[in-house]
This record gives C-alpha cells, sequence and structure tokens, in this order.
C-alpha cells in the first residue's frame, strides 16, 4: 500500500529505543526524513546513525524551555518544518493514588501534558498554513481502563487525550490530523522496569493478554505509519488501542500478584523519601505510629498508605498493644538489604574490572 508520505518531514519524540525507535524506522522506510530526539545524546547519534537520512536532537519531555525551540530547530536542520509530530515522552514511575509526592505530579504533568501541547504548538503554523499536517501521541491503555499500579500514567495521559481531542476538532478543515494511540504490553525497556523483567513481562503477558504475546516496536511503528499516511486522513480525533485485545474492560485485568509485584517491590517501597524516612526512625528501635510518623507534611491517609505499602512487602511490622500500635523492622529486612548491596558491589566490581582491562587496550 503507497501511504503517499515520501519526502515528508517527521519529528518523533523518545526514538532512541523501544517504540520511539519502531516509530522512526517504519516512518523512514516509507521514505520520511526523521528527525529524532531523546535525552541522550549518545543513544540518539546510534539510532540516526542505522536510520537513512535522520538526525538526532537532544530533548528532554519536561523541559518546556528545550521544547518550545525544538520545532524551529528541525526546521533549520531539515530544511523545511516538520509536517509530521510524534508525541512519545515515556512513562512516568509506578505507584497508587497515594504513593507520590507533589514534585512527581509536577514532573507527570510536564512530560505527559504540557509537552504534546507545547510541541503541536510549535508544529501546527507550518501544518496549517501547507493545509496538511499529522499528530500522533503515544498514549497508554491506561486511558481507557486504569492500571491501579499506574495513578500518574491515569491521570495525565488522560488529561492529555482530553487536550488533544480538543484540539483535532480545532484543526480539521485544515488537513490535518490529531491521534492518540493506546499502547498495551509491548516489548520495551519501560516494561521490563515495571515488571522486574522482560521475562516476567512475558510471562504475564501469556497469561493476562488475549493475544497471548507482548507486542513489537515493529507492529507498533506500523500502526502509527499509517496514521501519518494520506490513507489514514479521515481518522482523526480519537484514541485507537494497540493493545492484543487488551483494553476491553474485563479483557486483560491486571493481576493482583502483578499490581504487588510493581508497587510492592521491598526495594520499589523504599524508593519514596516518606518511607524511607520511618524506615530511619525504626533503624533504631521500635517506635509508636506517632513517633516514626511525626513531621511528616502530608495527611493522615496518606501516611496510612505509606505504612500498609511498607507492611505488605515485610519491610516493616505492627503490634497492636491496647490503642498503641508499634512499629519495628522485619527482622530480615537489614540482612536482605546488605546481600543485596553485597552482590551489587561484586556485579558492579566485575564491570570495573571490564573498563579497566579495555582502557589499557586502548593505551598500548
Amino acid at each position: 500500500m503507497e501511504l503517499g508520505i515520501g519526502g515528508k518531514v517527521a519529528l518523533v519524540m523518545g526514538a532512541s529505543a523501544g517504540i520511539g525507535r519502531g516509530i522512526a524506522a517504519a516512518l523512514a522506510r516509507e521514505g520520511v526524513r526523521v528527525a529524532i530526539a531523546s535525552r541522550s545524546r549518545e543513544r540518539i547519534d546510534a539510532a540516526a546513525a542505522e536510520l537513512e537520512g535522520a538526525v538526532g536532537f537532544v530533548a528532554d519531555a519536561a523541559d518546556s524551555e528545550r521544547l518550545a525551540g525544538l520545532p524551529i530547530e528541525v526546521t533549520e536542520a531539515m530544511g523545511q518544518p516538520a509536517e509530521i509530530l510524534v508525541v512519545n515522552t515515556g512513562g512516568p514511575p509506578a505507584g497508587g493514588a497515594l504513593d507520590h509526592g507533589v514534585d512527581e505530579w509536577q514532573q507527570a504533568y510536564r512530560s505527559l501534558v504540557l509537552a504534546p501541547r507545547i510541541l503541536s504548538g510549535g508544529v501546527l503554523p507550518a501544518m496549517q498554513a501547507q493545509g496538511w499536517g499529522r499528530i500522533v501521541n503515544v498514549g497508554s491503555g491506561t486511558t481507557i481502563e486504569p492500571n491501579p499500579a499506574l495513578s500518574l500514567s491515569n491521570t495525565h495521559r488522560a488529561a492529555a487525550v482530553g487536550y488533544l481531542k480538543t484540539l483535532a476538532r480545532e484543526v480539521a478543515a485544515s488537513g490535518i490530523t490529531v491521534n492518540t494511540v493506546a499502547t498495551g504490553r509491548f516489548r520495551t525497556d519501560r516494561m521490563a522496569e515495571l515488571y522486574g523483567s522482560i521475562e516476567a513481562v512475558e510471562e504475564q503477558a501469556a497469561a493476562e493478554v488475549p493475544a497471548g504475546r507482548l507486542g513489537t516496536p515493529e507492529e507498533y511503528g506500523d500502526l502509527v505509519a499509517f496514521l501519518c499516511s494520506e490513507r489514514a486522513a479521515y481518522i482523526t480525533g480519537t484514541v485507537i488501542p494497540i493493545d492484543g485485545a487488551c483494553c476491553a474492560p474485563e479483557a486483560c485485568r491486571t493481576s493482583s500478584a502483578t499490581v504487588n509485584r510493581m508497587v510492592n517491590d521491598p526495594f520499589r517501597a523504599l524508593s519514596h523519601p516518606i518511607r524511607r524516612g520511618i524506615v530511619e526512625r525504626l533503624a533504631t528501635g521500635p517506635a509508636t505510629v506517632g513517633e516514626a510518623t511525626q513531621g511528616f507534611e502530608v495527611s493522615k491517609p496518606a501516611i496510612s498508605k505509606h505504612l500498609k505499602v511498607l507492611e505488605e512487602t515485610g519491610v516493616i511490622t505492627r503490634a497492636v498493644e491496647g490503642r498503641t500500635h508499634r512499629l519495628s523492622l522485619h527482622p530480615g529486612v537489614l540482612d536482605e538489604a546488605a546481600e543485596w548491596i553485597e552482590r551489587q558491589r561484586a556485579i558492579w566490581g566485575r564491570l570495573f574490572d571490564v573498563v579497566d582491562e579495555y582502557l589499557k587496550e586502548e593505551e598500548k
């Protein structure tokens, strides 16, 4: 099928790996000249070297000032403005509704809501002048069915969809389409991070995804390439799932065990500063709930949520004596932490040895 987009310029965010790279590769195969961006100069240059005619740019989706100037840089580097924009800003940390502080909520807002607004505002004038344009937002299945372990994604990705649907109506008469892809489970570093390993993701996908497997970045790229094509000129203002039938509300519920692994892993539990603070206080000995949580400027429900996470992960134990609740560290927690640290030291020690040998060979 001829997609009719050869020679056009596309700006693809988050394109150094995973889904973003799959999209950039699919567009490049159709003859699109791709401007690709990510936070790492090294990784984006490596990706650009593998895509014919690609040019790499460094940009962080949370840096609003940088994003505002990016479309202008793309125009200067490519010799014409971007006619295709793919907004792919990655995912925020996992966690429940009360697990994140204000800073994390603001960071997610900048990356998932402000970034689409700023980037689309930067490319639209040229699209409107030409009477043609394509904007595709890499979203999430959480916009259709919230995931209990991904509260930041549930909230902000839904807000982005609201903005983009509003925008789609305003620019449709100018020959510009605006769509969001609701992403299911794909073979990416992000999924490996959420589930602990890619093998764990594959195991859960086999059990929970109706299609029985993970999607691939190549499959994702093919869908986006079609949405950017002349053939998709009448598809706009919508959310399109690509998920192996997972976004149907009852088709792909994340199991309780999976949610617990994503949110309640002991070391993930300690990633939050409030929970670390509680553990540090208990390291000197048992304490009442009031003593262990005094001084944290969060609500009582939030404190209760943090304590629940620490208990469910086995980090702390609770003893009830009448009306007094006393908390203490689980006897094995410090031993497990020490073992984990020793394993990490061993791994890094071997890595340093390899690097040292490499440098010595280079000097010869």
